[in-house]
């Protein structure tokens, strides 16, 4: 028997079916991160775009320079019958004082993200700044 869907998965399905003429439902991230496009550059998560923002507009205000967008570095080189491991920073930038800065925005620190941090400390002597979303506020109640 097949699964009913809410109310809201059965608007978004006829949503894609229209937009796309697909039947299939698009597969989730496994940290339920979407893709964001904001002024035509895709994001993988609401949190990097929001991030992109501030940075454009640090840019635009002479506080940053050379802003790159999914900068890719190779962690560990290729080897004998294996191909090489890269690490893909979200930004790299120059501030203010010369120093390049490599960001990456992170919801979920997984375990290959941590060990390509390392190599990238190991290999590159670059420290990564991690920028994370700003978590939710919890309301008190009052009695």
């Amino acid at each position: 028997m097949a699964q009913r869907l809410s109310l809201a998965q059965e608007r978004q399905a006829w949503s894609d079916f229209i937009a796309t003429g697909e039947v299939e439902p698009r597969k989730r991230n496994k940290f339920n991160a979407r893709k964001v496009t904001v002024n035509g550059r895709t994001y993988s998560s609401g949190a990097e775009s929001k991030r992109a923002i501030e940075l454009q507009w640090l840019l635009s205000i002479n506080e940053i320079f050379n802003l790159s967008y999914q900068v890719r570095y190779e962690v560990i080189p290729e080897q004998k019958g294996e191909s090489a491991a890269y690490y893909v920073a979200d930004f790299v930038y120059t501030d203010k004082a010369g120093s390049v800065i490599v960001e990456d925005s992170k919801g979920a620190k997984t375990k290959d993200y941590i060990l390509k941090r390392k190599l990238m400390l190991l290999r590159y002597g670059i420290r990564i700044c991690e920028t994370q979303p700003a978590k939710a506020q919890r309301r008190r109640r009052t009695n």
